[in-house]
C-alpha cells in the first residue's frame, strides 16, 4: 500500500517535466524580436526555453527504452509498440496536415497575412516530406525552416526516426543492447556535430540532423539500465549545463553550443529525468515537478506543441504586421504582452485540441486494437 504514492509521484513528476519542456518551447517560440533588442534576462530565458525539445528527447529515450525492455518478451512487442506510438502521434498530426495543406492556403490569399504565414503557400509542394516524417532532412538540405505552420515537425521526424532505430536494436538484441553501444552512439552525435560545424553547417542543420541529436535520447535511455540515482557530482554538472545554455557563449548558434553544448545540455536533461524518477532524492524539486499546473500542461504538451506555431504566426501577422516598426523602448513591453496574450490563446487551443481530438482518437485506436 505504501508503494502507490511513490508510483503516482513518479509519473506525475514526469508529466511535470513535459509541462516544463512545453513552457520552455512556448517561451522560446513566442519571442518576437532578436535577443539583442530584449533585456538580458528575457533573452537568456528565451534561449533556454528553445531547448525544451531536448528534454522531450531525453524523456522519450528513458520511457521508450524502459517500455520495450519490459515488453520485449511478448510475441507482438513491436506491433504493440508501434500501435501505441501511432495512436499518440498520428490522429492529431494528420489533422494538422489537413488543416495546413488543404484549408490554410486559400485562407492565406485573403488580406491580413503579410509576413510569416503567407510563405506557407509556397511550401505546399513539400507536404510529402512532412507526411512521411522526413521533414528534418528537408530543413537540413535547405539550411533553414521551410513552413512556418509546420516548423515543429522536424523534431517529430527525429522522434519517429529514433523509434525506427530502437525497434531495430531490440529486434537484433532482446536486451536493447549494451550500455557501451548507447554510449558510443551518444559519442558519434558529438563527433557528427563537430564535423558538421567545421564543414560550415549552420545551426539549423545541426539542430535538425538526426545523427546530431542521438545523445539527447541516449542521455535519458541510459538511466533506464538501473534504478540508482546519478552520482551527486554528475547531477550537479548536468544542472550546471542547463544554466550555461542560457549564456550567449553557449547559444545554439555559437561554436560551443553547436558542438559540446548539446551533450552538456543532454546531461542536464538526464539529471532532470533522474530527479523526476527518484521521489526521495530531491523533495523540493519533486514538489515543483508535481505541481498541478505543470502536470496539467504536461498531459497536453503534444497538442500544445503541434498547434502553437500556426497560432503564433497568425497572431504575429495580424497584430504586428511588417508595416509596424517597434521602437526600442517599447520592445520589452510588447514582448511581455505577447507572451501573456498569445500564450493564453495557445494553451486554450491546445487544451481544446487535446480534449476533443488527441485524447478521444488515441483511446479509440487503442480500444479497437
Amino acid at each position: 500500500m505504501r508503494a502507490t504514492p511513490a508510483i503516482t509521484t513518479h509519473w506525475a513528476a514526469l508529466d511535470g517535466l513535459r509541462g516544463l519542456a512545453i513552457l520552455g518551447v512556448l517561451l522560446g517560440h513566442l519571442t518576437l524580436t532578436p535577443s539583442s533588442e530584449l533585456s538580458p534576462v528575457i533573452a537568456a530565458l528565451a534561449e533556454l526555453g528553445g531547448r525544451g525539445v531536448d528534454l522531450f528527447f531525453a524523456l522519450s529515450g528513458y520511457l521508450i527504452f524502459s517500455h520495450l525492455r519490459t515488453r520485449r518478451a511478448l510475441p507482438d512487442w513491436a506491433g504493440d509498440f508501434w500501435r501505441r506510438r501511432a495512436a499518440k502521434i498520428l490522429p492529431l498530426y494528420a489533422a494538422l496536415l489537413s488543416v495546413v495543406y488543404l484549408m490554410l492556403p486559400p485562407l492565406l490569399r485573403l488580406d491580413g497575412f503579410e509576413t510569416k504565414l503567407a510563405t506557407q503557400i509556397g511550401a505546399s509542394g513539400d507536404w510529402l516530406r512532412y507526411a512521411t516524417f522526413t521533414s528534418n532532412w528537408l530543413n537540413f538540405q535547405a539550411g533553414r525552416f521551410i513552413n512556418p505552420a509546420m516548423d515543429v515537425a522536424w523534431s517529430l521526424a527525429i522522434e519517429v526516426q529514433f523509434y525506427v532505430l530502437i525497434t531495430v536494436v531490440f529486434a537484433l538484441r532482446p536486451d536493447g543492447g549494451t550500455r557501451r553501444f548507447w554510449w558510443l552512439l551518444a559519442s558519434t552525435a558529438l563527433v557528427f556535430r563537430v564535423v558538421a560545424f567545421y564543414a560550415d553547417a549552420n545551426w539549423i542543420q545541426i539542430l535538425v540532423a538526426t545523427p546530431a541529436r542521438l545523445d539527447a535520447f541516449a542521455a535519458g535511455l541510459l538511466l533506464a539500465y538501473g534504478i540508482k540515482p546519478l552520482p551527486a557530482w554528475l547531477r550537479a554538472l548536468g544542472l550546471l549545463g542547463l544554466l550555461f545554455a542560457a549564456l550567449p557563449a553557449w547559444s545554439r548558434e555559437g561554436a560551443w553550443g553547436m558542438t559540446l553544448g548539446y551533450t552538456w545540455f543532454a546531461l542536464g536533461c538526464a539529471a532532470l529525468v533522474d530527479i523526476a524518477r527518484q521521489p526521495l532524492t530531491s523533495p523540493s524539486l519533486q514538489r515543483l515537478l508535481t505541481a498541478p499546473t505543470l502536470t496539467w500542461l504536461g498531459t497536453r504538451s503534444y497538442a500544445l506543441y503541434l498547434t502553437h506555431l500556426p497560432i503564433r504566426a497568425a497572431l504575429r501577422d495580424l497584430l504586428l504586421p511588417a508595416t509596424i516598426t517597434l521602437s526600442p523602448s517599447g520592445v520589452v513591453g510588447v514582448q511581455l504582452l505577447f507572451y501573456a496574450g498569445a500564450g493564453t490563446v495557445c494553451i486554450v487551443v491546445g487544451h481544446i485540441v487535446w480534449r476533443w481530438c488527441e485524447k478521444p482518437a488515441r483511446n479509440l485506436i487503442l480500444r479497437s486494437a
